[in-house]
């Protein structure tokens, strides 16, 4: 696995549950989110309104995809990922991008950045239509993904096993007799 500084974050997973399933690291020009860069377009023949895809989020698609495709020739005999699975998405901003530099607020976490759970949307479905994984709805967790101030804007994907024992329910309710 190539070691980059955000293997870190990630280090005691990785010695915790074996090497990583798959890892990418992609160079972008900004991050992209599903929400509110889709168009309202009109069916030409009923009229009726349907969500469609803004050129910039196709182009975005395209790159994301190519590039986790391009990140599976690094990894012999790779075969689609068709089992629970934990997720690490780190989505690095230009630092300068990533704080206010002025007024009131300086200093703090720009509004001006993606929520992480808009931004993880896009890399998931992606990470599905690049045969990386069978389904999005195979990722059972996303911990330690995080919003991070870096040099450029980038992502950077960890996928793991997830351990899922169906055997043994989470009991949701407290049994206070104990």
């Amino acid at each position: 696995m190539t070691r980059t500084k955000s293997f870190d974050l990630v280090r005691a997973e990785i010695e915790a549950n074996g090497d990583a399933l798959y890892h990418a690291y992609i160079r972008l020009d900004k991050h992209t989110v599903k929400k509110n860069s889709r168009p309202i377009f009109r069916n030409r023949s009923t009229g009726r309104a349907f969500i469609g895809k803004s050129q910039g989020l196709h182009s975005a698609e395209a790159h994301l995809i190519s590039e986790f495709r391009r990140a599976i020739l690094r990894k012999p005999n790779f075969k689609e990922i068709d089992q629970p699975i934990w997720c690490v998405f780190l989505f690095y901003f230009k630092a300068n991008d990533f704080v206010v530099k002025q007024g009131p607020r300086r200093g703090r976490l720009s509004q001006r950045i993606p929520d992480l759970s808009n931004l993880v949307e896009l890399p998931a479905d992606c990470l599905t239509k690049a045969g990386i994984i069978s389904d999005d709805h195979l990722i059972c967790s996303l911990d330690l993904s995080r919003r991070l101030p870096a040099e450029h804007c980038a992502l950077e994907v960890f996928i793991f096993r997830y351990a899922l024992d169906l055997q043994k329910p989470v009991a949701l309710v407290r049994d206070e007799s104990k």
